[in-house]
């Protein structure tokens, strides 16, 4: 059934750009079980939009025709409009990678069926990128198991020829431009509970005064991971910080806390790059239970850091460049911006250019794919976890923010691409950029994945808290994504 809802202004204010939505809530399927919360979770979202001023339409069990209509409708009324916002809840499943939104009549006996019988994401993605809106927000609260794979054959394959990938949930999507943002009711290949919760604070968020996009986000995270343990995920670039609520509303800003620095010295390097030498310490790794954002893997544990020589920023494009006599960067008119789209052997073949380029015996031997970390070597190398939590928090006890309270002041967060570094404050060792900019390579890792931290100039609040944990495939190059460099000091804190 296709209903469009003309909105009403609810909030105090007329907002100038023209928003349309399409909502679909699908719990009635005809050949597998119903969901019970999905038309539920769609007037809840649907009723929130209203009140932002949206043109929602609303699609509810509904069949493929129906739902390639409804498609249909919002890409013509999006052309027209500023902001695009699609909404969907029910059965979501993968399969080679691919994501498909499933209508109520699809029967689905083998997977061959799915290019058939469902509508793609990428489709729904592809009508909002051609429509051309400032702004594309896809919330999909699907990650189902799939209902229908026990009865699929185990051998099906894709048309590849390839063996097939049944997994729970969704897959991870890349973004169509930066103008998207794509948020799931839970982590990519993992299962949404069919409970209402996310819906409910979604709709609750998105309408809370004071409270742009990436924050109600964040603040659905948050609540949901400390409700239920499921972990909600988003993919964004560059409009974090899309105000969608009337102008005029302001929120006061915590102060920044400066606490006593301890000893740094700044040590010149032949390669042009600064660096500090931080003393040796133990500190406090992880977050409080009561930090907001707070995720499982953040308990608290002391550690202990040797002394070591940290570059002062992210290594930059002109750096980069002059060490590796290219630069992979998307944006290569900003000499001084951290190089980006590096992946993590990249970074390390750049440790071990720099450390011949200024005769350190090398920190890593490469073994094709395999990199090895000899950690009693001279030369530069990525810093681990834990050296990386250490030189961030800069004996500032459990600040949120890289030394600091005040986010705006260290931390270049919610925009659209990175900035020159060392352009915030530095937090009390004298580092920049720990906070925001482009994530940042370190060491450690777990499977086929690499840790990285920090943040990026498209990050929410949340996940630019220094105790803030995520990884990514080693071969990952992202227009977010750089590195920095250490080197470790004498026993006495001399380099």
């Amino acid at each position: 059934m296709v209903a469009l809802a003309l909105t009403s202004l609810v909030l105090a204010e007329e907002v100038s750009e023209r928003r349309v939505a399409l909502v679909i809530g699908n719990d009635g399927y005809q050949h597998v079980p119903s969901l019970a919360q999905a038309g539920r979770d769609a007037n809840v979202v649907s009723s929130a939009l209203e009140q932002l001023d949206f043109e929602v339409l609303v699609v509810r069990d509904a069949d493929l025709q129906e739902m390639k209509e409804g498609l249909g409708l919002f890409r013509t009324r999006l052309e027209a409009a500023d902001v695009g916002f699609v909404y969907f809840a029910g059965h979501g499943i993968q399969f080679n990678g691919d994501n498909f939104l499933i209508p109520t009549d699809a029967t689905l006996r083998g997977p061959e069926g799915l290019g058939l019988e469902t509508l793609r994401i990428d489709e729904v993605l592809a009508q909002m990128h051609a429509a051309g809106a400032d702004l594309n927000v896809v919330v999909l609260d699907a990650c189902r198991n799939n209902p229908w794979s026990s009865k699929w054959r185990p051998s099906a394959r894709d048309v590849s020829g390839s063996r097939a990938i049944d997994v729970a949930g969704l897959s991870e999507i890349d973004l169509p431009d930066p103008t998207f943002v794509l948020a799931f009711a839970t982590a990519p290949d993992d299962v949404a509970l069919d409970d209402g919760a996310y819906a409910s604070q979604l709709g609750e968020h998105l309408t809370t005064p004071c409270t742009n996009l990436m924050k109600a986000l964040a603040l659905v995270e948050t609540n949901i991971l400390r409700e239920s343990g499921q972990r909600p995920w988003t993919n964004y670039s560059g409009v974090a910080g899309f105000d969608w609520q009337p102008a005029g509303c302001t929120v006061p800003v915590r102060a920044s806390v400066d606490p006593e620095r301890p000893r740094v010295v700044m040590q010149p390097s032949a390669s042009d790059i600064a660096f500090q030498l931080l003393p040796a310490g133990t500190f406090v790794m992880g977050s409080p239970e009561v930090e907001l954002g707070r995720y499982p893997d953040e308990q608290q544990e002391r550690r202990t850091v040797k002394a070591l020589l940290v570059a002062r920023s992210e290594i930059t494009q002109a750096t980069y460049e002059a060490v590796m006599g290219r630069n992979p960067s998307s944006r290569k008119s900003c000499a001084a911006c951290p190089v980006e789209q590096v992946s993590f052997l990249d970074a390390v073949r750049f440790a071990n250019a720099l450390s011949a380029r200024e005769g350190f015996a090398a920190a890593y031997e490469i073994r094709g794919s395999e990199v090895v970390w000899h950690p009693d070597a001279a030369g530069y190398r990525l810093p681990t976890e834990a050296e990386w939590e250490y030189a961030a928090r800069a004996a500032s006890g459990i600040l949120r923010f890289a030394g600091s309270e005040n986010l705006e002041g260290v931390g270049w967060v919610g925009g659209i691409q990175s900035e020159p570094v060392c352009t915030k404050e530095p937090n009390p060792f004298g580092l920049c950029d720990l906070t925001g900019n482009v994530e940042e390579w370190v060491w450690d890792g777990a499977g086929r994945r690499r840790s990285v931290r920090g943040g990026s100039y498209r990050s929410s609040s949340v996940q630019a808290r220094v105790a803030y944990r995520s990884s990514v495939h080693p071969d990952s190059r992202y227009p977010w994504l750089g590195f920095r460099v250490v080197r470790n000091a004498q026993v006495d804190g001399t380099p």
